[in-house]
């Protein structure tokens, strides 16, 4: 029924997932690229860019025992970073909606689907996203995380957009990707200059169904926030680059609750 409703759209856009992978478990990668093929909308592409991981061979020969044309694979000879790597993907791919998925995640099987029917049905955005929920350390899907349309409020408390995040490839192209020194955080730089391109945010649209299963690890915010502590003050920075943009009296400072932050007047 949903491939039939699929083959009645008239905007069918290919869709790139661009996916960084370093020391990958090799595991959660296959359930990662499973995923995408088992997508029930099969206009995509699937861009695979290694940072330069020491167990390369095994990731590389996993990749390339799926034979399949529409997964495309680069390594790359030096570690350049999560920003720079992501970069390197996006060069590397030919979709008209750049979407992003980690090493270890999973899509779920209805998300380009989503994808597709949202643009069918609201016309092009500039950027998509969905609600999201975690995979356990077990493989069960938990915390199911459904998020509030876009505001200017909600964007300047903390990145709200997450995951499953999908950008226009021309606003993209236009404000110039990632910023290597903002890795970490760097999709929410991202968000803060597209949206400062933008006449307006109803240009960015959000998705009311879960699209995206975050895997929980000891190396993922989603499992302790103090792995990753420094994403916070780089996000910061970010944010209080968009408010000097807009010409805003106003600072960010770390709110109570990790990963959010609070506005107050400078002086």
């Amino acid at each position: 029924m949903i491939k039939s409703e699929l083959s009645k759209y008239a905007y069918q856009p290919t869709v790139s997932i661009i996916m960084p992978t370093y020391e990958s478990d090799i595991r959660f990668l296959q359930e990662a690229i499973d995923s995408v093929r088992g997508q029930l909308y099969q206009k995509w592409e699937l861009v695979i860019v290694d940072d330069a991981s020491a167990g390369i061979e095994n990731i590389q020969k996993q990749i390339e025992s799926y034979n399949d044309p529409r997964i495309l694979f680069h390594k790359n000879q030096s570690n350049k970073g999560i920003a720079e790597t992501l970069n390197i993907a996006i060069d590397k791919s030919s979709g008209e909606y750049i979407s992003f998925l980690d090493h270890d995640d999973r899509l779920h099987v209805l998300a380009l689907y989503h994808l597709v029917k949202t643009l069918n049905k609201v016309g092009k955005k500039d950027i998509l996203y969905s609600d999201e929920d975690i995979l356990n350390e077990e493989g069960q899907r938990t915390q199911p995380n459904h998020k509030p349309a876009f505001t200017l409020e909600n964007i300047r408390r903390s990145n709200c957009v997450n995951h499953y995040l999908v950008i226009n490839r021309i606003i993209g192209d236009k404000v110039g990707w990632y910023r290597p020194e903002f890795s970490g955080a760097q999709d929410y730089d991202l968000i803060l200059r597209i949206m400062d391109a933008l006449d307006s945010v109803d240009h960015i649209y959000h998705i009311p169904e879960i699209c995206y299963h975050w895997r929980k690890s000891p190396q993922s915010i989603s499992y302790s926030p103090l792995n990753k502590s420094h994403v916070n003050d780089t996000a910061m920075r970010a944010l209080n680059e968009h408010l000097d943009r807009n010409k805003l009296s106003l600072r960010a400072i770390p709110s109570k609750e990790f990963g959010y932050f609070d506005l107050v007047k400078k002086g």
